[in-house]
C-alpha cells in the first residue's frame, strides 16, 4: 500500500513528542525485522530526510540497501556508537559493514566531540559528515521525582566499556560498602569484602541510583569512542555526586569540581582520594549534585535532544536537493551559521531554546 509523506523526513524514531510528530513521519510500532526494513527502503522513495537509528540492525541493513540506490535521499545516523573489536578480523569486518552503508548522501551524528575526530578515522568516514549531538538522560517525570537518599554507599554501574579493575583496587580503602550493578563481572581482579557485584534490573539500578552516596562511573579509554553517557546524565539528574576518569567524551558533559569530580583514567588513588572527600565533605557534595541536576535539566534533557536533531535536519534539508555538498543551515538560522553547521567542530549547547519537561525519549545508552 502506497503511503503519502505528509513530512518531508521519515525516521524509525517513535518518539511521542509533538514536536517530532509535527515535523516527521515516523515507522509503525511492531514491526517484524523484514517488514521494518522493507518500510525504510520504501520511505527512501518518498522522503528527502531519513533518521535513522545507528544501534539497530534493522535500520543498519535498509540503510545499506539505501545506499545503493544511485540517487539515494540524505540519511541521518543516530547513536553510531561502533565499537571497532579488538582483533584485526574484527576491525577489517566492522570497517566493512560501514562501507556498505556510508556515502555522500549520510551523515554521523556522534555524542562526543572527541569522536567528531576519531569516528572518520576509525571508520574512514569524510570528517564534514560527522556532527556531534549531545545525548541526553531517559528518566520520566515521575522518576525525578523520587526521593533520594545518601545512605546507600558508592554505587557503579553499565556492561559497556567500564574499567571495573581500576574500581576494585580504590574500593580496596573506601570505608563504605561498594555495589557495582553489572553483567560484565571483572575478570582475574579480587574483590574487596566490602564491594557487590551482581546485575541488577532497570527499576532495582534506579534505586540503588537514588539511594546512592556518589556514582562512580569507572571508564575505559579507547582511541575509537566514548561510552558512559546514559548512566552519567542519569545520576546527575537525580542529584547525585559523581566520580568519573577523564575518559573521551566526559568533558563535554562535566565539568570538575562544579558538577562532577573528574580524575585522572586508571588512577586508583585519585578514585580512592575522591571516594573520602565525598564521604568527609557531605555538604560540599550535595552542592555538587545539586548543581548537577540543574545542569542536566537545562542542557541535557530528552526535550533538548529532539531539538537538536531537528535542528540537524533542518540544515540536511536545506542542502538535501545537492547531494554531496555541505548543506547550509536554513534561513532562520542564517545568523548562527558558523555554530549550526554540520562540519568538524562543537555546536554550542545553548543555540536552541528549552522546551518545558515531559515523558522522556526511550532510548539506549549506558
Amino acid at each position: 500500500m502506497t503511503r503519502l509523506a505528509r513530512h518531508p523526513v521519515f525516521s524509525s524514531y517513535q518518539w511521542p513528542r509533538p514536536s517530532w510528530r509535527c515535523r516527521v513521519d515516523v515507522l509503525e510500532p511492531g514491526l517484524r525485522p523484514f517488514r521494518h526494513v522493507r518500510r525504510i527502503v520504501e520511505a527512501a522513495d518518498r522522503y528527502r530526510v531519513l533518521v535513522l537509528d545507528g544501534f539497530d540492525r534493522a535500520d543498519l541493513v535498509a540503510a545499506a540497501i539505501v545506499a545503493r540506490r544511485r540517487r539515494p535521499p540524505t540519511v541521518l545516523v543516530l547513536d553510531p556508537t561502533w565499537k571497532s573489536g579488538d582483533s584485526l578480523a574484527e576491525r577489517a569486518a566492522t570497517r566493512a559493514g560501514v562501507r556498505f552503508i556510508d556515502g555522500a548522501h549520510v551523515t554521523y551524528a556522534v555524542l562526543s566531540t572527541f569522536e567528531v575526530g576519531s569516528f572518520p578515522t576509525t571508520w574512514g568516514v569524510a570528517p564534514d559528515r560527522v556532527t556531534f549531538i549531545p545525548w541526553h538522560f531517559d528518566l520520566a517525570d515521575d522518576e525525578l521525582a523520587q526521593p533520594v537518599s545518601v545512605e546507600g554507599g558508592f554505587v557503579a554501574g553499565g556492561d559497556s566499556l567500564r574499567d571495573y579493575p581500576t574500581l576494585l583496587r580504590a574500593a580496596r580503602a573506601a570505608p563504605a560498602p561498594v555495589t557495582i550493578a553489572t553483567r560484565a563481572t571483572p575478570k582475574d581482579a579480587p574483590i574487596p569484602p566490602n564491594v557487590s557485584v551482581r546485575p541488577a534490573e532497570r527499576s532495582r539500578y534506579d534505586e540503588l541510583l537514588r539511594s546512592a552516596t556518589a556514582v562512580v562511573l569507572p571508564l575505559q579509554v579507547r582511541r575509537d569512542r566514548s561510552s558512559g553517557q546514559g548512566t552519567l546524565l542519569n545520576a546527575m539528574a537525580h542529584g547525585k555526586t559523581v566520580i568519573v576518569n577523564d575518559a573521551p567524551g566526559v568533558r563535554d558533559y562535566v565539568e570538575d569540581r562544579r558538577t562532577a569530580i573528574v580524575v585522572r583514567s586508571g588512577d586508583a588513588d585519585g578514585l580512592s582520594a575522591a571516594m573520602h572527600w565525598v564521604l568527609a565533605h557531605p555538604n560540599e557534595a550535595a552542592e555538587m549534585g545539586a548543581r548537577a541536576r540543574a545542569d542536566v535539566l537545562e542542557r541535557f534533557s530528552p526535550e533538548r535532544y529532539v531539538e537538536r536533531v531537528l535542528a540537524a535536519v533542518d540544515v540536511l534539508l536545506d542542502g538535501a536537493l545537492v547531494p554531496g555538498l555541505a548543506p547550509a543551515p536554513p534561513a532562520r538560522h542564517r545568523t548562527r551559521a558558523r555554530d549550526n553547521r554540520l562540519v568538524n567542530r562543537r555546536p554550542p549547547l545553548d543555540a536552541f531554546p528549552l522546551p518545558a519537561l515531559g515523558a522522556p525519549v526511550r532510548t539506549r545508552r549506558g
